[in-house]
């Protein structure tokens, strides 16, 4: 079907639509043969359908030319309506080509084969600053930069032409006459927003040649028209596997610009903006980069900007400081925050200085962007972090504070716990709940960022002794701050969580490499988390016991063998409650020589026993799955799920043991072992996310670890000496998990 608008002497161009268009447009005559030929309820009809069709999958190429073609041809009847919805169903599903933009540029100014200015002309030129992230060929427009240029006397056009030309100018298209023709265009204009705005593109590029203030423009005036059409556009492009470009991306190859009008003093950021002082024609310039390929090809050839300190703000030269670093770079960045940040500091003392405290927080947050991408704390940083923190509330620029702090390098643990580690303990351990989970948070970035920076630095290719003493001696400072915070705020769900974050960071630690070493959480912390009935965490504390035991696995010669049985406690004590119907049982116990019943005293144990009897129950049973205050449930749903897989005619009530099992079976029920049932359990717990539980069973029972036929085959090599000296030699965490479990 075609679609044909008919001018005074021969039709324009016919649109040819695929066969998904042509559905959704009504049937018009092939040929009108002069105004008004078509009805004007069939006409809107047929944009309609266009614009419905465009909105769900975009215009094909061949579409686009012919509508942009119809829509630059002289005259036309398309009133303004009707060119302004054509155009903006103009969704190109890929990139705009050549050949649009040059018939968009060629149809621009006043003549006799000219569309109209205020209609297609303006909307035209609007549609190309909106497509200009899509275009296919960004030289195009570099090309027609001449003949842009020379249509700012053209009011209606303007705006426009002055927002296409801030997306293309280059220092190269910066002459000298265009320099004096724009000055003269403001002085004849008076204060235009899009001529100073303009202007300020020029003055970026040679700021020593345009001194003059180039006038006030609000912020944002070269936004994108309308963002939301911008989007419906990529999203389109994306789902028909076209090429969009990401903008983000696109951004981080192009130095920032702040296109802001006025602004009060107070706000402003103190870091300066990249530009490239001196400059000539031939120069190579960081400001002339505009995307990823551009940057490759001339990333030999780059000119550092004058303000080297841009950097903190600037992504597009971090990267070039990173791929080509120097030490003189680095040192430049330094003295320049050392100066500013004392500054900052003498400010900040003083209350009664406006906006003191904003333009420090804005300082320091960029400085944090930095360090994060370079992972490396400058030297004026962490100097005016250890005068700051003197004086510091605990509140302003909170997370600033922190997470440079986080950034701070091994040291003497004393000078690191004196300098740093304290006055930030001071102001933010006690008080909220809040407070103390963002310490935690701290405790863990730092421990995290250590991980990350030393780990290729070996103990073997340089002394490392005191870096060493300082991870142990800060792990062990804040399991005792650990105990302290949840003491403090009883049981919270985010401190609990909090605590296991850092250790769970504490026990993924690069083991292979020996500056690192185990250092064990207090048992108290063990402990309460085994009793506190949250079986989250419970499971979390599980697989932080399970990374530690494999990476003292790892490295069992180098630490001393009381260590390797305090450890082995922790996971002896676990089992007894869990698995072995042996809850509390002490290292008098013959079978459990490394256990510490759970820290609890002799006489307390005794007591508990007492009263549990006289209760009818087994203290030692009141842990395992079926009797756990925080597993029961979930064990009985288990126990359910399986007696409706063997439609069972004989259900099973109260908690599920050996013998009630005997009886279940006896009495036509579900014919299963205990063995069978806890491995039942552990499977169902890791399906419902508690995988933490599974791990630990899996890890620590022999009878889990092995199955039953490789146990026998295993026992022949059990009763060699060769073997016996292997299991002394083995760590205690395995050794005591070789008991079997009680049925």
């Amino acid at each position: 079907m075609l679609l044909t608008w008919q001018t005074e002497s021969r039709p324009v161009r016919s649109l040819s639509l695929d066969a998904s268009t042509c559905a959704c447009l009504p049937r018009t005559p092939a040929a009108a043969s002069e105004r008004k030929a078509v009805p004007e309820g069939q006409f809107v009809r047929a944009i309609n359908g266009l614009s419905q069709h465009a909105k769900i999958r975009g215009l094909a190429p061949d579409v686009l030319d012919t509508l942009i073609d119809a829509l630059t041809k002289a005259p036309s009847f398309l009133n303004q309506t009707a060119s302004a919805r054509i155009v903006k169903a103009l969704i190109p599903r890929r990139k705009v080509s050549e050949e649009n933009v040059l018939t968009i540029v060629g149809c621009l100014g006043i003549g006799v084969n000219k569309p109209s200015l205020a209609t297609q002309q303006a909307a035209l030129l609007r549609w190309l600053v909106m497509v200009y992230n899509v275009l296919e060929d960004y030289t195009i427009l570099s090309r027609m930069y001449g003949v842009l240029f020379n249509l700012l006397d053209m009011i209606t056009l303007r705006a426009h032409i002055c927002h296409l030309l801030s997306l293309v100018t280059r220092r190269k298209h910066i002459k000298p006459f265009r320099i004096q023709a724009l000055l003269q265009l403001k002085q004849d204009v008076g204060n235009e927003q899009h001529v100073n705005a303009l202007l300020q593109t020029y003055k970026n590029y040679y700021p020593d040649i345009i001194v003059a203030e180039v006038g006030p423009f609000r912020a944002g005036v070269f936004s994108h028209p309308s963002p939301e059409w911008m989007q419906q556009v990529l999203a389109i492009q994306e789902a028909n596997a076209a090429n969009n470009p990401n903008e983000q991306q696109k951004s981080a190859f192009k130095v920032v610009r702040q296109v802001n009008g006025k602004r009060r003093k107070a706000d402003r950021s103190v870091i300066p903006e990249v530009h490239t002082f001196g400059a000539t024609e031939a120069s190579v310039a960081l400001e002339d980069v505009q995307d990823v390929d551009d940057f490759v090809q001339k990333l030999d050839k780059l000119e550092l900007p004058n303000q080297l300190v841009a950097v903190l703000e600037d992504p597009l030269l971090q990267k070039y400081l990173a791929l080509r670093p120097s030490a003189t770079s680095n040192e430049r960045i330094n003295n320049w925050l050392a100066a500013c940040l004392e500054d900052e500091l003498r400010l900040t003392k003083s209350s009664s200085t406006p906006g003191a405290a904003a333009r420090t927080g804005m300082l320091l947050s960029q400085i944090v962007k930095y360090t994060r991408f370079t992972r490396q704390l400058l030297p004026s940083v962490e100097d005016y972090l250890r005068k700051y923190l003197q004086q510091w509330d605990g509140r302003s620029s909170a997370k600033s504070i922190l997470a440079l702090a986080s950034f701070l390098p091994l040291r003497d643990f004393e000078q690191l716990h004196t300098h740093f580690l304290k006055p930030i303990e001071k102001v933010t351990g006690p008080g909220s709940e809040v407070s103390a989970a963002d310490l935690l948070g701290f405790y863990t970035a730092l421990l995290r960022n250590w991980a990350v920076t030393y780990v290729h630095r070996m103990p073997e290719k340089e002394p490392l002794d005191v870096e060493s003493a300082c991870l142990q001696a800060f792990v062990n400072h804040v399991g005792t701050q650990c105990l302290k915070v949840i003491q403090d705020a009883g049981n919270s769900t985010a401190i609990g969580h909090a605590v296991l974050t850092f250790y769970e960071c504490a026990s993924a630690l690069p083991w292979e490499n020996g500056l690192f070493r185990l250092v064990l959480p207090p048992g108290a912390l063990v402990y309460y988390y085994l009793f506190l009935g949250n079986l989250v965490m419970f499971s979390r504390l599980c697989s932080v016991l399970v990374k530690y035991k494999a990476a003292l696995e790892l490295k069992i010669p180098i630490y001393h063998m009381s260590f390797v049985d305090h450890f082995n406690g922790y996971i002896m004590d676990l089992c007894n409650c869990l698995w072995r119907n042996r809850a509390l049982a002490g290292a008098q116990d013959k079978d459990n020589r490394s256990a510490h019943a759970c820290t609890i005293p002799e006489n307390v144990t005794e007591a508990l026993r007492t009263l549990s009897r006289d209760r009818g129950t087994d203290i030692r049973q009141m842990y395992v799955f079926s009797f756990s205050p925080y597993l029961a449930r979930l064990a009985a749903i288990c126990f359910r799920e399986l007696e409706k897989q063997q439609n069972a005619p004989v259900r099973h009530f109260g908690p599920v043991t050996s013998r009630t099992l005997l009886k279940l079976a006896a009495d036509g029920g579900v014919n299963i072992t205990y063995a069978a049932y806890r491995v039942a359990v552990l499977e169902f717990l890791k399906s419902r996310g508690f995988k933490g539980i599974s791990e630990f069973m899996h890890a620590t029972m022999q009878s889990l670890k092995n199955p039953p036929a490789a146990n026998a085959a295993a026992s022949a090599s059990k009763a060699t000496p060769a073997a016996a000296k292997r299991r002394r030699a083995a760590p205690a965490a395995t050794q005591a998990t070789q008991a079997s479990p009680v049925a």
